[in-house]
């Protein structure tokens, strides 16, 4: 009898214990685990995404994009080799495609990636070690590897990098210790053969760089903006538009983020307020103006800037303004065959926007906050990755003299077009 109680007084003590305890909540991860199509292509991925990692980089004529998994991914222009991987278009008499290596819709290239960075013809990435690689063009010693050739596949530069930034044939990295390095085309010289074939340490304290066509804009720890190279970009009244500096020349203070497009620049303030200076055309201030000669108020309430004169408020939505799409009648420029569009003052274009990139071309890319991929404007070389490209054909007068690009089939894109997935 006794034995029986005891079990009914444990049980009722089991009982009385279960009722009192707090289901567990399932717990939630701080990234989201998914499965998701990389972009235009089958490649899936199972691992974790870190949102703060997708980054786009659109180069002169190619583009590059970091997936959420750290794989980088390239597609458009391969004269130079600028895709990495190890082929390059070859060319007779300079307009006659003999072998496309061009590539019209994204390939996966390296992983374990955490910064990218496209110029005109070359391009960079940072490894999760710090490790610096370049590749593609290198005709003023832009990829920092002490020669002048091409690479047609990726090359060690240096370690302990942290960002790296890409120009026309200018390139730039900050190590870990807030140092400065800068090499291809000296931006403190006017002159096309003035160059660097290795990384020169430039100035200390820096955490953001922007790189225009003729000048550079840095950014210290403290919040202060310096520019070198061509002081007619330095947010001030100039008497000598030539005149060039290599010590760094203050320009303004309480910046929290800086952005380059080619000669407009811009500075992003603490108070979320986002200025600019230079051609009035890009600097998205006033079209009617030739040039802003100090820093303007363009935009507020922003939270980032970009290459491309763009710009990303706090609601999210992407701003944009200055040159975005062109169509060329050739591989090498010359005169338009599609029309320019320009917006003198910033024009609300896409929102629930995540990061964005323009730079020096006349492409640009973005991704939304669920990782969608974008791009837009000119697709000459496939650079949108849409898996087409603009298509041309060569006319050469019966006398040989001269030739031209009549454009067949335009394949340009005048608003942003969902391109895949980077997570």
């Amino acid at each position: 009898m006794k034995k029986w109680i005891v079990l009914l007084l444990i049980a009722c003590l089991v009982a009385a214990l279960g009722a009192c305890a707090v289901p567990e909540e399932p717990q939630q991860d701080e990234v989201t685990q998914t499965t998701a199509q990389a972009p235009a292509y089958g490649l899936e991925s199972e691992r974790t995404h870190d949102v703060a990692l997708v980054q786009v980089a659109a180069g002169g004529s190619h583009s590059m994009a970091l997936h959420a998994d750290g794989t980088l991914w390239v597609w458009g222009d391969n004269s130079h080799g600028q895709l990495g991987d190890g082929r390059i278009t070859v060319y007779r008499d300079h307009y006659f495609v003999v072998e496309d290596h061009s590539q019209h819709t994204p390939q996966r290239l390296m992983e374990n990636i955490v910064q990218i960075a496209a110029g005109s013809y070359a391009s960079f990435a940072v490894n999760a070690d710090g490790e610096l690689f370049a590749w593609g063009g290198n005709s003023r010693g832009q990829l920092g590897d002490g020669t002048r050739e091409d690479r047609p596949t990726p090359v060690k530069i240096m370690n302990d990098v942290v960002f790296v930034d890409a120009g026309w044939h200018t390139a730039v990295a900050i190590t870990s210790d807030g140092r400065l390095w800068t090499w291809g085309i000296d931006i403190t010289q006017l002159g096309w053969d003035e160059y660097s074939l290795e990384p020169v340490h430039v100035m200390d304290d820096v955490r953001a760089v922007g790189l225009g066509s003729w000048h550079m804009i840095m950014l210290t720890n403290a919040g202060r903006v310096y520019g070198i190279g061509s002081t007619r970009y330095f947010g001030r009244h100039f008497t000598d538009p030539n005149q060039m500096t290599a010590e760094p020349q203050f320009i303004m203070d309480n910046v929290r983020d800086i952005a380059v497009n080619r000669q407009a620049t811009f500075a992003l303030t603490i108070e979320d307020r986002l200025y600019g200076w230079g051609p009035g055309r890009h600097a998205g201030v006033d079209s009617a103006a030739f040039w802003i000669y100090t820093p303007t108020l363009v935009l507020d309430d922003v939270q980032t800037v970009f290459p491309g004169s763009m710009a990303l408020r706090n609601d999210n939505s992407l701003w944009i303004w200055g040159e975005v799409s062109a169509s060329f009648t050739g591989p090498w420029g010359g005169s338009m065959a599609g029309t320019i569009v320009e917006y003198g003052v910033p024009q609300r274009l896409m929102d629930n926007v995540l990061t964005a990139h323009g730079n020096m071309s006349r492409h640009r890319l973005a991704v939304t906050r669920n990782l969608e991929l974008y791009a837009w404007g000119d697709n000459q070389f496939g650079q949108l990755g849409t898996g087409r490209a603009n298509v041309f054909e060569v006319i050469v007068p019966e006398d040989d003299y001269g030739f031209w690009h009549e454009l067949i089939e335009d394949y340009n894109e005048a608003t942003p077009v969902r391109i895949g997935r980077v997570g």
